[in-house]
């Protein structure tokens, strides 16, 4: 997604990747932004080539991060929150069918194709026409709104649209059509992606180029043919990304390597596994592949994997040792004594704190009582900056558990823990412990929090927990929170509660905003929530005549995300799990489209 959705786009952007091809070094921090509607902005890297270029006018800002020193806990939270943060339309679109019972299945099959029917019609009467009118519009942000929205919701028929897209004078525009081919799920958008990918003659001549086709553009190639297999098209990635991990001396090896592994990830066959474990424990390829290397064994769970992963643990590169931690929390099958003692002895000798606090994330994983009581004796005696980690890693241990004492002690340390720094990862533990019981004391310190950090932190803790105390203190602040970031977030964390209620009042949020940053977040609360009436409200904002691309930008991305079956968007499988400190440039940018 562009600068308007950041907001509440899938990550943190954190410290970019080196420039491409040579050594890789990570950079030294940010200077964080101030973000319009108050109060001093997150660490964002400063404003990309997407944000200075003609069109955008804003600065990529994530109002999300809100503090002067942004919590690292957040940044792992932005990345991973769609594994646990679902709107509750999911989950009630469908019966539950429940053993054999033929009359539900069949009833269950029925409303499944009157709701398809549905979506079907709205997006061929009502959607479509807006689409094909900004596929030619000036503000590139709407052009490739446009196109990656027509992708999703039509698919194959848009693909001529979409090779058109291919030789825009806007790369933002160019990236969409390649992201778009894959979303299409088309046999045709999967053939154009491989001879990209590959350099041939087929894809050089879609993209309109003479020589050989940029390292760049053929990693977000891999990465859409990725795409194209995780949402039920044809699998051309297995053998195009195998093909390009084998040619190790290949020019653009890091963007290449990385975006065969993560097309290897998002197609999640088995075939990949011995490449992309040789790639990983190979310390002569770039630190930012074997990183993704790592994502995309955890992602394909493969129990073959776990050894060498487990033995990367030791590697002497602090972002290869991170990238193992988080991807053995991914092959574990919880609960797991044995991967729980090796994670923690690895916790007590590791000096680097992201490798520490991705060790935790995944002990919480492993769960079982080894990890449970080790991680609520951190939460409260640990590292202080190891802290939050083992609050949420106790959370995620904790899920779907009986009441039991690490209970109370998590509990405890939200009402306690006053630290501005720990209390908002104490309350997403509690969402994600699914401790219920609790969303009216989270509400409370909702109402009252005078940090700006803090309330959106416990914005989505609340939408996390559910309840109606929790919906009442997000409505309350929605109408009046006095910063305009905390608003929009509240409106973000309350479209996940898919309340009928809540539309007009979200509506009339999104109506009321005039800060076009925040248009992300305040059109996403609808489209997550998914109601005719929420499409409504979208079509309105494209309906009004003369209209800001901006706002008409994140409307349109926020109409695909309503009309999808499954909200939850795409891309969220490239950043979750993997160690976001080695991502490339590329990678970062594909992750600011809402797919």
């Amino acid at each position: 997604m562009r600068s308007f959705v950041a907001p509440a786009a899938l990550l943190f952007l954190g410290p970019l990747a080196a420039p491409h091809g040579g050594v890789y070094t990570p950079p030294a921090p940010t200077t964080p932004p101030v973000v319009p509607g108050g109060g001093p902005g997150g660490a964002s890297p400063p404003p990309g080539p997407k944000a200075q270029s003609a069109g955008a006018g804003f600065p990529r800002t994530v109002p999300a991060a809100v503090a002067q020193t942004p919590s690292a806990w957040w940044t792992w939270w932005e990345r991973n929150r769609f594994d646990y943060l679902v709107p509750i339309r999911a989950r009630q679109d469908l019966p539950t069918t429940g053993g054999d019972d033929p009359l539900a299945q069949r009833s269950a099959h029925r409303l499944a194709g009157a709701l398809a029917a549905r979506r079907a019609e709205v997006v061929r009467e009502r959607v479509a026409p807006h689409l094909e009118r900004h596929l030619r519009h000036p503000d590139y942000n709407l052009r490739a709104s446009a196109l990656l929205s027509a992708a999703k919701l039509e698919g194959a028929a848009r693909v001529p649209a979409l090779r058109t897209g291919l030789r825009d004078a806007h790369e933002v525009v160019r990236d969409g059509a390649l992201l778009g081919l894959g979303a299409s799920a088309s046999e045709e958008g999967a053939g154009i992606l491989a001879s990209i990918a590959a350099d041939e003659r087929e894809g050089k001549a879609a993209l309109g180029e003479g020589g050989s086709i940029p390292a760049r553009t053929r990693g977000m190639a891999l990465l859409g043919l990725g795409i194209c297999r995780a949402r039920g098209g044809p699998d051309l990635a297995t053998a195009a990304a195998r093909k390009v991990l084998e040619r190790k001396k290949e020019t653009g090896r890091q963007e290449l390597g990385v975006g065969a592994c993560i097309a290897l990830g998002l197609a999640g066959g088995k075939e990949g596994v011995p490449d992309l474990l040789r790639v990983a424990v190979d310390r002569d390829e770039p630190t930012p592949v074997r990183c993704r290397a790592l994502a995309a064994l955890g992602a394909i769970g493969d129990a073959s994997a776990r050894p060498a992963v487990t033995q990367l643990l030791g590697d002497r590169d602090r972002m290869v040792r991170g990238a193992a931690a988080l991807a053995l929390g991914d092959l574990v099958r919880a609960p797991d004594a044995e991967a729980a003692e090796k994670l923690i002895a690895y916790v007590g000798k590791e000096e680097d704190t992201t490798a520490s606090a991705f060790a935790l994330i995944s002990l919480g994983k492993a769960a079982g009582e080894t990890a449970t009581e080790d991680l609520a004796r951190r939460v409260v005696r640990g590292r202080e900056t190891l802290r939050p980690f083992a609050s949420i890693g106790l959370g995620l241990a904790l899920r779907g558990g009986r009441e039991s004492i690490e209970r109370e002690r998590l509990r405890d340390s939200f009402r306690n823990d006053r630290a501005p720094e720990r209390r908002g990862a104490h309350a997403i533990a509690l969402g994600l412990a699914e401790q219920r019981a609790e969303a009216a004391t989270v509400a409370k310190v909702y109402r009252e929090a005078a940090s700006l950090s803090q309330r959106v932190e416990l914005a989505e803790a609340l939408a996390l927990l559910g309840g109606g105390e929790g919906r009442e203190a997000l409505l309350e602040k929605l109408g009046r929170d006095r910063s305009n970031v905390g608003r929009s977030h509240a409106a973000f964390a309350l479209g996940f509660y898919c309340d009928p209620q809540d539309v007009h009042p979200l509506g009339e949020a999104l109506r009321r905003n005039s800060t076009s940053t925040l248009m992300g977040p305040y059109s996403l609360s609808l489209g997550f929530h998914g109601s005719g009436a929420a499409v409504e409200e979208l079509l309105r904002v494209l309906e009004e005549g003369r209209i800001e691309p901006i706002p008409a930008a994140a409307a349109i991305d926020a109409l695909a995300v309503a009309l999808q079956e499954d909200p939850i968007p795409t891309l969220h499988r490239v950043a979750r799990g993997s160690n976001y400190e080695a991502d490339l440039p590329f990678v970062l940018e594909a992750l600011e489209f809402l797919l």
